[in-house]
């Protein structure tokens, strides 16, 4: 069974937080597992299951990561020689 790549580059915000309703991401693993003091796992099955709007409210964290994303990136390049791909789509 394969999956298919959706293209994210040219998307909104909004359109890519709407995309990523559609499947459990990175973000929602601790949540997942009980280990995310800030979600818990019925906030995120209402966000999965349209039950909650989605909105882009975002935090200080949330700013902070999204604008240092490719500076990190290197840096953990830098630092362990492994590579890191971004990719333009989710699966």
């Amino acid at each position: 069974m394969g999956y298919k790549k959706i293209p994210t580059k040219d998307l909104t915000r909004l359109e890519w937080l709407e995309l990523r309703r559609e499947g459990i991401g990175g973000s929602d693993a601790s949540v997942v597992m009980g280990e995310n003091p800030y979600r818990s796992i019925l906030q995120l099955w209402e966000e999965k299951t349209g039950r909650k709007e989605i909105t882009d409210e975002g935090n200080e964290y949330t700013y902070w990561g999204t604008l240092m994303e490719d500076v990190i990136r290197h840096e953990f390049m830098k630092r362990t020689g492994l590579k890191v791909r971004q990719n333009d789509y989710v699966a």
